[in-house]
């Protein structure tokens, strides 16, 4: 997977490959930062592009079969509180944010500016791709959500939010929720075909219960 890796993070393309929305989270905070990565095939693209200096810097959420999901909003949350002089920035899957959103106003109530950025392939991305490899394409059940605006509900809330679809307005939206100074989403629309090395396992493991 090294040389794919290596051209989707230099591959600005439409729509945009989780990959290479990683490498520019990476480029826009660098490694004098924290970053949490949650979800399914999500922590595997955010544990392959994040680089931090600091001891803990680089955390995914994820271990196992249905494991932690849910905690990559509190764990942001807890990073920032321990590090208020350094970025924070959290990748999420648009189904994991689910767990948890809400969160969202205990950030705005305590003032704990995280940046969300949700890989949003409007789906749960690993059940989609186990049941292609199960049950095929045309046969998928409960595991397409659409498009969902939950940068509105984090504004809702009072926090920072944009929507993306564009490789080129991904760093300058960054910026701009750092800017803000409040607790952000950007929420960026992502390949919806995208997947890790992680969801043949999951589909292994599940053939084997």
């Amino acid at each position: 997977m090294l040389d794919f890796e290596l051209r989707m993070k230099k591959k600005a393309e439409e729509p945009i490959h989780p990959i290479r929305l990683a490498a520019r989270i990476q480029e826009f905070a660098g490694e004098d930062a924290f970053y949490v990565a949650e979800g399914g095939d999500t922590v595997y693209f955010g544990l392959t592009g994040f680089r931090s200096q600091h001891k803990a810097g680089v955390i995914g959420t994820s271990s196992g079969l249905f494991g932690c999901l849910g905690t990559g909003i509190p764990f942001a949350m807890a990073a920032k509180v321990a590090n208020p002089n350094k970025k924070v920035i959290l990748l999420n899957g648009d189904g994991s944010f689910g767990f948890n959103g809400m969160e969202f106003d205990t950030m705005v109530r305590h003032n704990i500016p995280v940046i969300c950025v949700i890989n949003n392939d409007c789906a749960w991305g690993m059940i989609k791709h186990s049941q292609e490899l199960s049950l095929g394409a045309d046969r998928l059940q409960c595991a397409e959500l659409g498009t969902r605006h939950y940068e509105k509900m984090v504004e809702g809330l009072g926090g920072y939010g944009e929507f993306v679809t564009r490789d080129e307005d991904i760093i300058p939206a960054l910026q701009r929720a750092f800017d803000s100074g409040k607790p952000a989403c950007i929420n960026v629309i992502t390949d919806p075909t995208a997947t890790s090395p992680a969801t043949p396992l999951f589909y292994q493991s599940l053939k084997m219960e």
